[in-house]
């Protein structure tokens, strides 16, 4: 039995919607007691498997986490042998201190002081790393890869034992994650070579036999992980290298560029939580293939080839590539000397805590959630002077967290996501007003799998999950195999256990002694307020923040407790000192389990699920020597920005709006990412300093994040009034939004808010001004570093630009298309002409629509095939061709005159008058063998109250019947549905239509002959009884069937029955005298004299009636065992449509005059107070009026 569940988070309305198939079973009775079941699952939940409960891990803390920062969890980078191995050969190129300045860019590794390559080593000036992504099980702990000493083996499974652990039978595999990492000896990396002849990446694999042999090398693995030695408790847990979640630290020093290929190694598999729904690029039908990575190194100053474009993806074999991965190629002498997969990060900033996750359009938050992050400090001058003078501490004391959560699914340990089905708002009975109407008439949304014939699996290499229309059926894909539920991304994602540097419930060891801390705000949606707390004295022991994204603060900042949001870094000093060995600080949340709101945070709001993130307990130690936090210390100097002068301040918006499936979606300026007919808004002269400021218009926090620069908080004010953007997609005219500001003074950022910022604290209500210098032409994105916002859909692209081109001269366009809806355009450049090499983008949409769409050429002149039929615009910009464009886009150019698309399809008649209540329409169809309908109406186009015919064979005819005879308009709407091949070769159906209007056949004003002797039983003890009747001799007619109960038929009569036949069976449900009379109707005529025999009767004397039993409630649920109160009691409905349920609880179990009604109500789930410690026993009932119970 399928039900229907719902959760809602009244707080904000926000509804998600679950199908659970639920196997009901009798336990009648509960025990409340200290013990609870650690995987139930509330019938409200929206997770449809199993999953672990934070308890389950008791007793906590028994983890050690690894430092993210130490030698044993940092890449080390190639030699300069095995980097020109690999192809990452010398070239010249600009000084990142002084790009003015030429110089010789090599890779190598300083660390190496022996052998033959020695000097080429110390010589070099890149560090340069190969590392690639893969799916891998992993124990969320290091007691597997460094032995016992380092806590017990990680997660634990309901029966106590833990996942993957030696001899495990029950649960024998460690958790499922991808990672990025990288081999370490006689390591055979994937490899590859530049082919201009591959679409669309122009990169291929390297072929052995005609490109010369594999290059073999040591990888970048830490030294632990090179050889396999890590791995010597674990039966070769490690042969070679190390991928790892989080990943392990690339350390970059400023003035030494960083080069790293980064390379995919993924299976194509749907991941946990994947939403076909989501919106992936035109280029990426339906989020396909779903191993698409890019990887963004969040924080760097870079140029945009290396940035991560969001659309910028790839595949394992690069056979697949985002729009614009050809934006990731770099210079022709750049490319000459790097492998294919490569990005170069100059390293022209200063010290920081920059890290590095995966950024690919659709599958960002769920590759990231899986396991793709780490860490990407960078050290300078400045910083280590402080650590020459006693101010830092360095070495093993300096520590990297990444903070996350997670759920953990208990029948395998891995990680899930919600998975409750998108509802499809489209459905036609659809009714989404309120949450009741949405349960009872919505419908979920299904997908098809589709590339492989033979596909019978999802988890199949290759299967297609592709949403489609269940109303309309189109849309479904070749080969298809059986639908399943569409998983529906979430507005957020709450883990229920903390996980820190992949490791659950963990603890770090530490000495009485001053620590550098670095965290990494690394959740999807959960805001951390971090507290370090002496669990026996309760004293607070203080942070000092001595840095922020980019850099390091002015002075060290004191704070007791400190919030942390997605995306966000701090970097702090904690002094242990004074602390007793054996003493245990606990690493407090002091937030809650929902999004934030700026709220103020008490402990009757905290974090129920992770009110507690790590421990680290004193141990003994030589001490880091470091000098104790000072706020009089100087650590860097900051000056203020200016900026440049008559710049106007850019308003942007976080609005949220609803999505096609009714699903909120946050958004920036109501925009989405690179949809179709809405252009990049944020266009920024280069070397301009902007203010912004961001208006937050929702109910939560954002952290907002803006790649390429840094920036300043310059001050947070309320708001009084707000006008949103305008998007006229139509016209191409997109306004910023405005503001009023509210009563008061703008309030500047705390000292510990005052540094470099690269992601931002904005709360709900507040206009929150930042300023930023952007320095590097090209495109970048920014957008809210809650995943799960990015993705659907906060986030815009800005562009860095020189000025605009010049507007394209003209655009000719033709007046109509032939049948094949194919026709050419012809585009004359600008006069004068632009001073850069131009491409030509031809955009169209149909008159009444909102959207454009680009033709793909980009030439002069341009072949478009339009999608439909219809009246289309078009109109065409110029584009800077260039990879690292100098220009902005110019404006639009209007298409010469518009374009009519109509297919060759028509009727006979395509006009007049028709002939009579019935008409034959034939269809003049065109070439293809297309399926035809026909709507039919006297309403207006597109109705059909006269029917819908369906000639589904092909044949050409239809016979249309009971049209009106009244000389008023008929509205007939021609369907054709035609196949279409879509890139990828699968056949989607398209609905195209024509309309005509005629006029209906003049009234005939004939009278329709009567129906003759009709017949009625004189008596009957039975309901129903038959009637019947002669028939009329006019042809078409209907007959009417009228009833009275007092033989009056002016004041008493209904119609028993309408209809063509002549025989009709009616219910008579009461002991009395029913009377009746028969006429003839035809449309058109007049009406026939009631039945010649005159009005006929019968008396009717019934049974007394049985009352009938309602059918029992099956399997009662109860939780056999709470430490709750209340619990969830549920069980079957009873197939009885319309009873009242009566739960009844008894204390004796007996039910003698003991028990009491705990409900009454038409739901077949409850949750009942258990006031005190008992057994309570239950049973169920179903009662309905006029039944027996």
């Amino acid at each position: 039995m399928d039900l229907f569940f719902m959760s809602k988070l009244a707080a904000r309305s926000r509804q998600y919607w679950l199908l659970v198939a639920l196997a009901m079973t009798f336990a009648l009775t509960c025990a409340v007691s200290t013990v609870e079941a650690a995987t139930t699952i509330p019938p409200n939940s929206e997770y449809s498997v199993p999953r672990l409960d934070p308890s389950s891990q008791l007793p906590y803390w028994q983890n050690l986490v690894p430092n993210a920062l130490a030698d044993y969890y940092t890449y080390m980078p190639l030699s300069h042998e095995d980097a020109v191995k690999l192809g990452f050969l010398d070239y010249t190129g600009p000084d990142p201190l002084n790009p003015g300045n030429p110089i010789t860019h090599s890779c190598g590794n300083k660390a190496i002081t022996t052998g033959p390559d020695i000097a080429d080593n110390q010589s070099s000036t890149n560090d340069c790393y190969v590392i690639t992504v893969k799916r891998f099980t992993q124990p969320l702990s290091l007691a597997p890869f460094f032995g016992p000493t380092w806590g017990t083996p990680g997660l634990k499974a309901p029966n106590g034992s833990y996942y993957g652990d030696v001899g495990n039978s029950v649960y024998p595999n460690w958790t499922d994650v991808y990672g990025y990492g990288s081999g370490g000896a006689n390591w055979t990396p994937p490899q590859f070579v530049y082919d201009p002849g591959v679409i669309p990446s122009g990169i291929r694999p390297k072929n052995p036999a005609t490109d010369g042999p594999l290059a073999v090398v040591q990888g970048n693995a830490p030294t632990p992980f090179f050889n396999g030695a890590a791995g010597s408790n674990t039966a070769g847990l490690v042969t070679s290298g190390i991928w790892h979640f989080p990943a392990p630290t690339i350390k970059g020093t400023k003035g030494r560029s960083v080069r790293v290929q980064w390379l995919n190694e993924l299976p194509n598999l749907p991941i946990p939580g994947f939403d076909p729904t989501v919106d992936c690029s035109d280029a990426v039908a339906n989020c396909f293939p779903y191993n698409r990575i890019v990887t963004h190194v969040h924080g760097a100053h870079v140029g945009p080839a290396s940035d991560g474009l969001a659309h910028a993806g790839f595949n394992p074999d690069f056979s697949n590539v985002g729009t614009k991965f050809s934006l990731t190629i770099p210079t022709a002498t750049v490319k000459a000397a790097n492998p294919p997969g490569t990005y170069i990060y100059p390293m022209d900033q200063e010290a920081s805590t920059i890290w590095y996750h995966d950024h690919a359009v659709g599958t960002t938050h769920l590759n990231t959630n899986q396991g793709m992050a780490g860490f990407f400090p960078i050290t300078d001058s400045n910083e280590q002077s402080l650590v020459a003078g006693g101010v830092l501490p360095t070495g093993a004391y300096e520590l990297g967290f990444a903070l996350q959560d997670r759920v953990f699914g208990s029948n395998d340990g891995n990680f899930v996501m919600p998975d409750a089905p998108v509802i499809d708002g489209k459905f036609p009975s659809c009714d989404a007003t309120d949450a009741a109407s949405r349960l009872a008439t919505c419908s979920p949304l299904f997908m098809y799998a589709s590339h492989g014939a033979n596909a019978s699996s999802l988890t199949t290499a290759g299967v297609h999950l592709v949403p489609y229309d269940e109303f309309t059926m189109e849309n479904i894909p070749q080969n298809a195999v059986a639908p399943v539920l569409a998983t529906s991304a979430t507005l957020e994602f709450f883990g229920n256990m903390p996980v820190v540097n992949g490791v659950v419930y963990g603890n770090y060891n530490v000495e009485p002694t001053v620590y550098r801390m670095r965290f990494i705000g690394g959740t999807d949606s959960r805001t951390w307020s971090l507290q370090l707390q002496d669990r026996a004295t309760l004293t607070v022991i203080p942070f000092w923040q001595i840095g922020s994204e980019q850099g390091f603060l002015k002075n060290p900042v004191q704070r007791q407790d400190m919030l942390l949001m997605p995306g966000e870094r701090l970097d702090v000093l904690v002094d242990f000192t004074g602390l007793a060995p054996g003493a245990k600080v606990v690493l407090n949340n002091l937030a809650t389990d929902a999004p934030y709101q700026g709220e103020s945070l008490t402990p009757f709001n905290r974090s129920k699920n992770i009110p507690e993130i790590m421990e680290f307990t004193v141990v003994v130690g030589p001490g880091s020597g470091a000098a104790a936090p000072n706020a009089g210390t100087v650590l860097n100097t900051i000056s203020p920005l200016t900026a440049t002068a008559g710049l106007p301040i850019r308003t942007v918006a976080l609005e949220e709006i609803v999505d096609e499936y009714q699903r909120i979606m946050p958004t920036i300026d109501r925009r989405g990412y690179d949809l179709p007919g809405i252009p990049a808004t944020e266009i920024i002269t280069v070397n301009n300093t902007e203010i912004w400021d961001v208006i937050n218009t929702t109910a939560d926090a954002h952290p907002m994040h803006l790649h390429q620069v840094a920036f300043q908080i310059v001050h947070r004010q309320p708001f009084t009034s707000f006008t949103p953007a305008t998007n006229d997609t139509t016209n191409g005219v997109f306004s910023a939004a405005a503001y009023t500001a509210g009563a008061g003074t703008a309030v500047a950022p705390d000292p510990h808010d005052a540094g470099w910022k690269d992601t931002a604290y904005m709360p709900p209500g507040i206009v929150t001004r930042v300023i930023a210098k952007f320095d590097l032409l090209g495109e970048y994105v920014w957008h809210c570093h809650i995943l799960s916002h990015e993705e659907h859909d906060m986030m815009r692209p800005m562009k860095i630009v020189a000025s605009a081109l010049n507007p394209p001269a003209s655009l000719a366009v033709a007046a109509s298309t032939p049948n094949n809806r194919t026709t050419t355009v012809t585009v004359a450049p600008a006069t004068p002409a632009n001073p850069v090499a131009e491409k030509f983008y031809v955009e169209y949409k149909k008159l009444a629509d909102t959207n454009w769409t680009t033709n793909l050429a980009s030439g002069t002149s341009q072949t478009i095939t339009f999608p439909g039929d219809g009246t289309y615009l078009l109109r065409v910009k110029a584009v800077d061709a260039a990879i690292s464009p100098t220009y902005s886009d110019s404006t639009y150019t209007p298409g010469s005159n518009t374009i009519e698309v109509w297919p060759s399809d028509s009727l006979t008649p395509t006009s007049g008058t028709l002939s009579g209540a019935s008409q034959t329409f034939t269809v003049t169809a065109s070439s293809g063998n297309y399926k035809h309908s026909l709507w039919v109406s006297a309403v207006g186009a597109g109705k059909y109250e006269f029917g819908r015919y369906n000639n589904i064979a092909g044949a050409l005819t239809f016979n249309v019947t009971g049209l009106p005879t009244n000389s008023q308009p008929v509205y007939v709407r021609l369907w054709v549905s035609v196949p279409v091949t879509l890139l990828d070769g699968s056949i989607k159906t398209e609905m195209r239509y024509k309309d005509f209007t005629y006029t209906a056949a003049a009234p005939n004003v004939s009278k329709v002959v009567a129906p003759s002797s009709l017949t009625v039983p004189a008596n009957s003890t039975k309901s129903p009884i038959s009637i019947y009747w002669w028939k009329s001799p006019t042809p078409g007619v209907t007959y009417v069937l009228e009833e009275s109960a007092s033989g009056n038929f002016t004041t008493d009569v209904i119609v028993a029955y309408s209809g063509s036949a002549n025989y009709v069976t009616v219910s008579v449900p009461a002991s009395r005298t029913y009377n009746y009379r028969v006429k003839a109707t035809l449309a058109g005529w007049t009406d026939s004299a009631y039945n010649a025999n005159g009005v006929k009767s019968c008396v009717v004397t019934l049974p007394p009636p049985v009352l009938p039993v309602v059918v029992a409630p099956g399997s009662l649920t109860v939780p056999a065992t709470s430490t709750k109160n209340p619990i969830t009691v549920y069980w079957f409905k009873s197939p009885t449509p319309g009873i009242t349920y009566i739960l009844e609880e008894s204390p004796s179990g007996l039910f003698n005059g003991d028990q009491t009604a705990a409900y009454t109500g038409s739901a077949n789930y409850v949750t009942v107070p258990v006031p005190t410690s008992r057994t309570y026993n239950y049973r169920v009932k179903a009662t309905l009026a006029g039944w027996t119970d």
